[in-house]
Parts: C-alpha cells; structure tokens; sequence
C-alpha cells in the first residue's frame, strides 16, 4: 500500500467516524438539525411552514412528524422524574384509586399505581400518534388544495413548539406541591394551547391573511388540545383495564 493510499484512507474515516451530533441522534433521535428547526419554529415559523411543502424540507429542517415523536420520546424518558412516586401525577392516581382499594384491602395501592402509570406510559404513544393524526387528517386550515400528507406536516410542524415546552412543563409534575396542583394544570394546559394557537397562526402567514389566520389557529390550537386529551384519556383506559 503506497502512501497515498494509507493518507486516504485515514481521511475517509476521519470523515465518516460520528460526533456529537451523530450521539444525540442515537440517544433521542434529535440532532444539531433537529435542534436548528426546533429553534426556526420559534424564531420564524412561516419559513419552516413554507419548506414543508418540499420533499425534502428544502434540505435545511428535520421532518416535523420525527421532531415531535423524538421530542414525546425524550418527555417520556424523563417519565422517572415527574412520574415518581412523589409527584403530583402518582398522587392524583393514587387518590383516583383509594376508593377502589377500600373496597379490596388486599391490593397494595402503590403497586397498582406503579403499574398503570407503566402501561399508560407504554399506550401512550400509539394513542397520541393514532389520534392526532386523525385530527391532522380531519383538519382543512392550511390553505386551500393541500392534501393529506402536507396536512401532517403542518399539523405536526405546528406543535412543535408546544412539544419542546413540554418537556420542560412536565417536570412541574414532579413537585411534590399538592397545594400548588390547580396552578400547575392549568399552566400545562393553557401554555401548549397558546403556542399551538400563535404557531399556527404565525405558520399561514403565507397563506392566510386578516381575521382567517386568528380563527384557524384558534381551531388547530382546540383541536390538538382535544387530541391531546382524548390520547390520553384512551392511554388511561387501557392501563386500567389491564392493570385489574
């Protein structure tokens, strides 16, 4: 092997060997692209908006149905914290169960909590992604002509925003504050509405003017904060039912 050869080579793994942008993308599916469109979305939206409608998001932004779903993963890894034992969410469900419990003093209270939340957290993506992609599918604000594909991006793209706050929103769970309980779900619920409302709105610029930007964003916001809910509440569902 001549030296030309033996320096080439050394370039082509320099070249290909990962960094740290590759690391964050094997841990949470997120990287310095990610993080890019994350901060687009906040700081001008409509370019972001404009460049959904590319197959290839002009080459500059991630996907928004992958950012959402790594940003949900990177919440739900977190679930050790504000889903503990000492949080408001395992004391809300244990005060939920109390009754039933009374009613079988042979169940241990903090393991069947321990056991819905774990099935909650494990349906909890498959009822997010079936049910606000149905409302993606249902929801015609975008601007006339756009089709179901772009509709789920859009729709995704404008939360977001709203899914990064969540992140950090949800370690408010993990306070052990019960006097503090109204005040943190209405900040965990009046928040994401807003963003998802200003997004949205911010996002058709480029397709809406006036008044009809105001009300559309007004029904994204209501329809993915239903969605949301509902998600939820099917995730609970389930976990009840196969923790009995």
């Amino acid at each position: 092997m001549t030296d030309t050869e033996t320096e080439a080579d050394a370039t082509a793994n320099q070249t290909t060997q990962p960094g740290w942008d590759a690391l964050l993308e094997d841990l949470f599916g997120l990287n310095i692209r990610s993080l890019q469109t994350i901060r687009e979305m906040f700081v001008r939206p409509a370019n972001v908006f404009a460049a959904a409608r590319s197959d290839d998001w002009g080459g500059k932004f991630t996907p928004s149905i992958r950012l959402v779903f790594s940003l949900f993963t990177v919440m739900l890894l977190l679930s050790f914290f504000w889903a503990g034992e000492n949080s408001l969410i395992f004391r809300a469900i244990e005060d939920a169960l109390k009754e039933t419990v009374r009613q079988k003093p042979d169940i241990d209270l903090v393991s069947v909590t321990n056991k819905l939340l774990k099935n909650y957290f494990l349906f909890l993506p498959f009822t997010f992604a079936l049910f606000h992609s149905l409302g993606a599918m249902l929801l015609f604000i975008w601007g006339k002509g756009t089709r179901i594909v772009q509709r789920l991006r859009f729709y995704y793209l404008a939360m977001i925003p709203s899914s990064a706050i969540s992140i950090l929103s949800a370690t408010l769970l993990g306070v052990n504050a019960i006097a503090q309980t109204t005040w943190i779900q209405s900040f965990m619920l009046t928040i994401p509405f807003l963003l998802n409302w200003v997004t949205s709105w911010r996002c058709l610029e480029t397709v809406q003017i006036g008044f009809g930007r105001l009300w559309r964003g007004l029904i994204f916001a209501l329809v993915s904060l239903t969605m949301t809910a509902v998600s939820s509440i099917a995730s609970f569902m389930v976990a009840g039912f196969l923790a009995r």
